[in-house]
């Protein structure tokens, strides 16, 4: 085995062990992402109403 095969082999571990890291966060952030967008308008709601409430209280 030469030089050339040995990178072959290290290159081709490190691509190996690059796509075994990247598995993982591949099934977990868009199920995370997905319910971010869900919950978004929601927060936003909840937002507005915080904000109307303490102006009614404030306007008594």
């Amino acid at each position: 085995m030469g030089a050339r095969e040995g990178y072959a082999v290290v290159i081709g571990a490190v691509v190996i062990f690059a796509l075994l890291m990247a598995i993982p966060p591949l099934i977990v952030f868009p199920p995370i992402i997905y319910y971010y967008r869900k919950s978004a308008p929601l927060r936003a709601q909840a937002e507005l109403d915080r904000t109307r409430r303490a102006r009614e209280l404030a306007g008594r």
